[in-house]
């Protein structure tokens, strides 16, 4: 089922932003999050900007202190009350935490006589049944990639699921600075960077370690660096220098980084190392890429959207039941037959090495990585808003299972809020009793 098609969306000076508008959206997501899902949701509403598109921003806050790491918008983000005056509420999250955050943070956020539009990440090629009912009460589905695009229409038939191609910076490379982060100066260095609370088992850092020791067998001018993110969850830190102790070709990164020094980190490295079992996407692939570097990538999932064989280092996989603790995923992956991919081993050594020998193919691979990246962000992805500003002008009927799903999460919401704030009346009488009978048995003086 196709969309409506509509003109493109108007000129900023073309609408109010202080009134009702056929074009202006509420954006709402981690946008001050130094994470994937918060870079998504800049990335829109740069593109909104470049098209004059007006924009209310609604920043989530994570719960976790990975929220205000990103200032870039911090000038734009409205705080409460909102008046939520678009007609377009555009979710830059995860459907769980639409019911999680949005709706526990902003309880009278209007949904019946909006638009509904979610742009989610994720992995494996099954959907949770969490997810189902959300995405079912959402009225249109912006998949980043045609790996979600195809997860999302088989799980929810009928579902408007529009691809929306994401990008990256591709402004000027940055500049090594091999110094800061303690890369030796002369040598061959791979890079492998994922964020532990994003799942290891999925990211398989692992793997990287064992194809570079099995690719490099002494100490002959390579280094490889292990930037983690958040190396504090489930002790994929220290799990991570146990696997690798006594190497010193091996580093591992674990503070904090804005983002000029790592593009800085991108820069001092020669080429990335991701032997994922399954991206959504895979930001950190795109950014290197966009810094010019070749990556070596498992040739399945989200980023074979923009890896190919001229611009990547393709490695082989086979298809394996999906092992994984991770909250997000310990559901699914107890489905019979779900599957993801297992990079072959000696597939990545054998590219490691053809890099490390040949610094031509280095930049060749690189530079046209690079050229991917500069194009994909020509991509201003205007027919997608047209869409969507189309659909929120009476071109579309809300299905009947959305309204349903929609009413049912409104319940279920105001349900819970009803219990905590019972649960807390009960508390306070409670404690109220016991201050009252601990002065009826107090001895007196």
């Amino acid at each position: 089922m196709k969309p409506p098609v509509g003109p493109k969306p108007s000129n900023q000076s073309e609408c109010d932003p202080n009134g009702p508008c056929s074009c202006h959206y509420q954006v709402i997501g981690f946008i001050s999050g130094d994470f994937g899902l918060g870079e998504a949701g800049r990335h829109s509403l740069r593109r909104m900007g470049h098209l004059g598109i007006p924009t209310t921003t609604i920043d989530i806050d994570t719960g976790d202190r990975r929220s205000g790491q990103n200032q870039e918008f911090a000038g734009a983000i409205e705080s409460p009350p909102h008046q939520w005056r678009g007609r377009i509420n555009l979710f830059h999250l995860n459907p769980t935490e639409f019911e999680r955050l949005v709706l526990r943070q902003h309880p009278r956020i209007p949904l019946v006589s909006k638009l509904n539009v979610i742009v989610p990440f994720w992995e494996i090629p099954v959907l949770p049944e969490d997810w189902l009912t959300q995405l079912i009460a959402m009225d249109c589905v912006l998949a980043p990639t045609r790996f979600i695009q195809d997860i999302v229409s088989q799980h929810c038939p009928g579902k408007y699921v529009i691809h929306y191609p994401q990008k990256v910076d591709v402004s000027e490379p940055a500049i090594a600075n091999r110094p800061r982060f303690g890369v030796p100066e002369g040598a061959f260095v791979f890079l492998c960077a994922f964020d532990a609370m994003s799942d290891a088992a999925r990211k398989n850092p692992w793997a990287v370690i064992t194809a570079f020791k099995k690719a490099f067998t002494s100490d002959e001018g390579f280094h490889l660096v292990i930037k983690v993110a958040n190396p504090q969850f489930d002790g994929v830190g220290e799990k991570l220098r146990q696997k690798f102790a006594g190497d010193s070709r091996i580093q591992l990164i674990g503070e904090m980084l804005p983002q000029d020094e790592l593009r800085q980190l991108y820069a001092s490295c020669d080429a990335l190392v991701s032997l994922h079992r399954s991206e959504g996407l895979g930001f950190i692939i795109m950014e290197m890429m966009a810094q010019a570097k070749p990556c070596i990538v498992t040739g399945w999932s989200g980023n074979m959207d923009f890896t190919t064989e001229e611009n990547s280092c393709l490695v082989d996989f086979k298809m394996v039941p999906v092992e994984s603790n991770h909250p997000g995923y310990r559901a699914v992956a107890q489905t019979p037959g779900v599957q993801w991919a297992d990079a072959d081993i000696d597939s990545a050594v054998g590219w490691m090495r053809k890099l490390a020998a040949d610094p031509g193919l280095c930049k060749r691979i690189g530079t046209q990585a690079r050229q991917t990246m500069i194009e994909m962000s020509a991509d201003d992805c205007a027919e997608v808003f047209a869409k969507l500003d189309a659909m929120s002008r009476g071109d579309f009927k809300r299905s009947t299972a959305t309204r349903a799903h929609l009413r049912r999460l409104r319940r279920k919401h105001f349900g819970r809020t009803i219990k905590r704030f019972l649960r807390g009346k009960n508390w306070e009488r409670k404690r109220k009793r016991v201050r009252i009978s601990s002065r009826r048995h107090r001895p007196r003086a």
